[in-house]
């Protein structure tokens, strides 16, 4: 009979068309999708980790692997059928190559190729600056059947392609994109750049402390591998779980087989059913249960049918090797106790994690401010410098030569008034030795008078005569160094953010800036009274334009009123702004009197005693500088002011110019006591014992530590049972069906029953016994190890404890050297001030130089100390309740501490007492996404963001760019990224709260 005959026959039966509808059926069960085993692992996973959520000592508020929707590694793709993430163009003609005659599989890119491996809207939360000579570049997309890739365009809200393949040109809109709106670009240019070179960073500008614990939550691959490593442990406790449940037998399943002789006269279908079930028992016991079928379907002459079943049982206890809980039960005790050393190791890391993030943050400040020191130094030192070069040379401020007549038609500009007069009575051209070339060269144009040219001729040579002493050299020489150093620090403070970058997950070509609003208080000198420095400094080349043996009464009234004008700028903007200082150190004086030891409570008192005779002795110099110019402007009232009295009038100015510069520099001597005495460290104050007794009971690493040890314990008992006897009880049977057409038609006459022991001679041990006395040795290994790692606590927290404790009474003494340096500063700018004023020079004014030398070194490095030890208190301080496990971590990722909280909540670092630090806030628990609930596997499973509370860090929202894949994946695989908009806290939904049926 012929094949196509004998199925023609089959359909023809009735109970032949039910066993086709019995073989279609098992034929739809080749195995569960991908999709839902994967949904099955994360419920069992996540329902054994939420076990361990006892103990508030280890909670996680994060037990989810799924990355943030926001995050550089998240996929936005499907994850069982996602498409293939870009390739290397030579390794990927191998996948459909695999030799020059072996073709490799046709069906890659069924689901299509992504355009990039990391998720390409991460960005979109960020505000995006154009970034010039840099080529923006989206690798390769697709490939064709033959496995040539082929490049695509990515496209955003800021490109789209033209239809040639190529990305057109960039813009912040339509018009930009042409050079349209913009008279001064070239076209196609934006702002002047070339769109080709053109590369869309994304950035963020001062960076809180907030947004960078965020941030790093969100991005930190760090972190997603500590979860993803619990939850591989719960992997591992759910297989070995599954041991002791029940289960099918190896290899179930249903065979059918055709058989047909040569003439096609005999044919038959044969059927192998084979099923069971069988489970471990927790004392080493195990049971199991088969039932065999086998049918025969003959096709020829009576067309018989025959089959028969065969139910089999068996039971197998060990009495000795392999029996009793504890060592049947040891890998899943194991498995059980590994999951929990997971959970308490990802809550210890949480801990870490936090301190790093922090203390970078800090370290990268107390860099900028070293920065913020050095420039102010260098400002300090390029005035200084310009004092010693006037005082050295003995020169006056400014040069005259003798000119007869002002060149007709020549008027001095407004903008070179200051720096450049001509007196028609004396007849002498005046100019300032601060003019620049530019401005030269400006006063050369005005005329092309011999007279007038060789006037600036020999003023200019004039100018260039300065005699470089050895004070000057030196100081040359410190700024020359300062500014190499600037440059240095300023490379590495590049490089250390760049690698911060890194810590957060960020791309290091990020542009991002730090919030520097913590350096504040840090600021002992207001820029304030430094303008005011410059100003008074700047001055000199105001009352330096008057003529010194016949100055104009009209001169001397208007630099009299600009006098005026920087006395009454001083008082408004200087000594208010000292006063206001002061008032709020009186109202937190008492609190920080009370917080000071004896000795540094007398020190305290005696420095604010100094500081208020300064203040009182200032503010009186101050009085009599407005009082000396009152008179002054009574005598350039009289308009018949003899020459003689002019002269001492111009004196006068020139005094009072002096006075005031030392009023600048005395309100900052006054403003660094009060300010640096303002500032406090965070409080600790706890015994070292009890610091240690903490420790020991709460580390969860030194836990983890001593379970350790009873795991090799444990295992010594396990190896013990390796070395006994094999002596199992064993009881099996089975029933079968005799031969005709009812499979379960069990007889009992067909039936057998068997049991006896099985036992097996510990002859050949010497594998179990070197396994064993190796178990010995690594338990005593861990019973030291355990020691070693709590006394290696004991050391951690006993060092922090001194160090704090050293840190703190070496933060009092860096204030006494920040003091002592500012009044050492500003003795010796007197000392240089009074040497200008009395025309003295010499040896002992080299000296002065040597001393303004250190003076301002010493000041730059008390500074750069100062904040130094503040923040190194702060990270040891870290350190310390990291170390001793008094380190709770909230849902934020952030420390339950008051300090940080109320830095989080208020945007504001509190580092002096000006203000009263928050209540620590409350954790908020972050789950998984919910998993049920789908009817269709296929159907997208990745949760769009859900709205977070927490910070933006873009001043802007960008719109949804368009996340693709090659034109070869399936339209229906290709998922939706959804809106990205926003930054909040990390984290997920809902728990899952049942398993799922099998489909």
């Amino acid at each position: 009979m012929m094949t196509s005959d004998l199925f023609g026959e089959l359909r023809n039966r009735r109970w032949v068309r039910s066993l086709t509808m019995l073989v279609c059926l098992l034929s739809c069960l080749p195995g569960c999708s991908r999709q839902f085993w994967r949904r099955q692992a994360d419920m069992d996973s996540y329902d054994v980790i939420e076990e361990r959520q006892c103990d508030d000592r280890w909670y996680l508020p994060r037990i989810n692997i799924e990355p943030d929707p926001r995050s550089r590694f998240y996929d936005p793709y499907a994850l069982d059928k996602g498409p293939l993430p870009p390739d290397d163009p030579a390794a990927h003609e191998y996948m459909h190559h695999v030799s020059t005659w072996i073709p490799g599989y046709k069906s890659w890119h069924e689901f299509g190729q992504a355009f990039s491996v990391e998720n390409p809207q991460w960005y979109d939360s960020f505000e995006m600056v154009p970034v010039k000579h840099v080529y923006r570049e989206y690798a390769a997309s697709g490939a064709d059947e033959s496995g040539t890739i082929h490049l695509a365009s990515y496209t955003d809200d800021a490109t789209a392609e033209d239809g040639t393949g190529e990305p057109a040109e960039d813009g912040e809109n339509a018009d930009a994109s042409t050079g349209a709106g913009d008279d001064d670009a070239e076209e196609g240019e934006i702002d002047g750049i070339n769109p080709e070179n053109v590369y869309v960073r994304p950035e963020i500008q001062n960076m809180t402390l907030q947004q960078a614990i965020e941030l790093s939550q969100i991005h930190s691959r760090d972190y997603q591998t500590q979860i993803e490593n619990v939850f591989l442990d719960a992997l591992d406790l759910t297989l070995d779980r599954f041991q002791f449940d029940v289960r099918y037998l190896p290899l179930p399943g249903i065979g059918l087989d055709h058989s047909m002789d040569g003439n096609g006269q005999n044919s038959g279908l044969g059927m192998n059913a084979v099923g069971g079930i069988r489970q471990a028992l927790p004392a080493g016991g195990e049971w199991a249960v088969q039932l065999a079928n086998n049918t025969l379907w003959l096709f020829s002459g009576d067309n018989q049918t025959s089959t028969s079943s065969l139910l089999s049982y068996s039971i197998v206890q060990p009495l000795m090797q392999g029996a009793g809980r504890k060592v049947v039960l040891a890998s899943l005790t194991q498995q059980e106790r590994n999951l929990l050393y997971g959970v308490r190791l990802l809550a210890r890391f949480r801990q870490t994690f936090f301190n790093g993030v922090v203390s970078s943050y800090l370290g990268l400040l107390q860099t900028r401010q070293g920065i913020i020191n050095t420039q102010n130094n260098i400002t300090q030192t390029e005035t200084q410098l310009e004092r010693s070069r006037v005082l050295e040379s003995m020169l006056p401020p400014d040069v005259s030569e003798p000119l007869d007549v002002l060149p007709e038609g020549v008027v001095i500009p407004p903008e070179l008034a200051p720096k450049v007069s001509y007196n028609d009575v004396s007849g002498l051209l005046r100019i300032s030795r601060t003019i620049t070339d530019a401005e030269i060269g400006q006063l050369r144009l005005l005329s092309d008078d011999a007279a007038f040219q060789k006037a600036i001729n020999d003023i200019i040579d004039n100018l260039n005569a300065v005699t470089n002493t050895l004070t000057i050299v030196q100081l040359e020489t410190q700024l020359a160094n300062s500014r190499n150093g600037l440059l240095s620090a300023e490379v590495g403070y590049q490089n250390a953010l760049d690698s911060y970058k890194l810590q957060l997950g960020l791309p290091p070509d990020m542009v991002l800036t730090l919030d520097e609003s913590f350096l504040a208080p840090f600021q002992l000198i207001d820029n304030r009274l430094f303008a005011l420095e410059r100003d008074v400094n700047d001055f000199v080349m105001v009352s330096g334009a008057l003529d010194e043996t016949d100055p104009s009464l009209a001169n001397l009234r208007d630099v009299s009123q600009r006098l005026r004008d920087l006395i009454t700028q001083v008082k408004e903007e200087g000594m208010d702004l000292v006063l206001r200082d002061k008032q709020r150190f009186l109202q937190v004086q008492d609190h920080i009197l009370a917080d000071k030891d004896p000795e540094d409570k007398a020190r305290l008192l005696f420095d604010l005693d100094r500081d208020q005779r300064i203040l009182t002795s200032t503010q009186q110099d101050l009085e009599e500088i407005e009082r000396v110019w009152q008179l002054l402007d009574e005598h350039l009232a009289d308009d018949m002011l003899p020459q003689n009295q002019r002269q001492v009038e111009a004196r006068v100015i020139a005094d009072l110019r002096e006075d005031l510069l030392k009023v600048t520099q005395n309100l900052q001597v006054i403003l660094v006591g009060i300010r640096v005495e303002m500032i406090e460290l965070n409080p600790f104050d706890m015994d070292l014992e009890e610091a240690i007794e903490y420790a020991i009971e709460n580390r969860l690493d030194l836990m983890n530590a001593r379970a350790a040890v009873m795991d090799a314990r444990r295992a010594v008992e396990v190896a013990a049972n390796q070395l006994e006897a094999v002596l199992d009880v064993v009881v099996e049977g089975d029933i079968g069906t005799p031969a005709g057409t009812r499979p379960f038609d069990f007889r009992a006459m067909r039936s057998t029953f068997r049991t006896g022991l099985q036992f097996t001679t510990p002859v050949n041990q010497i594998s179990q016994r070197n396994a064993y006395r190796a178990s010995l040795i690594a338990y005593q290994r861990a019973r030291r190890a355990y020691m070693l790692a709590e006394d290696s606590v004991k050391i951690q927290v006993r060092a922090d404890w001194r160090q704090l404790k050293v840190q703190k009474k070496n933060f009092e003494l860096r204030r006494r050297a920040i003091r002592s340096s500012a009044i050492q500063y500003d003795i010796t700018a007197g000392e240089v001030l009074a040497q200008a004023q009395g025309g003295g020079q010499g040896g002992g004014q080299q000296n002065l130089g040597l001393n303004l030398l250190n003076a301002l070194n010493n000041l730059l490095e008390s500074q750069n100390a100062f904040i130094g030890i503040w923040v190194n208190y702060e990270r040891n301080r870290l350190n310390f309740y990291q170390d001793i496990g008094m380190m709770e971590i909230d849902s934020q990722g952030v420390w339950d501490d008051a300090y940080y909280q109320n830095w989080l909540r208020t945007g504001t670092p509190v580092i002096s007492t000006t203000s009263t630090p928050s209540t620590p806030q409350g954790a908020r628990r972050v789950l998984p996404n919910d998993l049920h609930g789908r009817e269709n596997e296929n159907a997208d499973d990745r949760q769009p963001p859900v709205e977070r509370s927490g910070i933006v860090l873009a001043s802007r929202q960008t719109e949804q760019r368009k996340t693709e894949i090659a034109p070869q994946g399936l339209e229906e695989n290709r998922q939706p990224v959804g809106d990205r908009s926003g930054l909040g806290g990390a984290g997920g939904a809902v728990r899952p709260s049942a398993r799922m049926d099998v489909p």
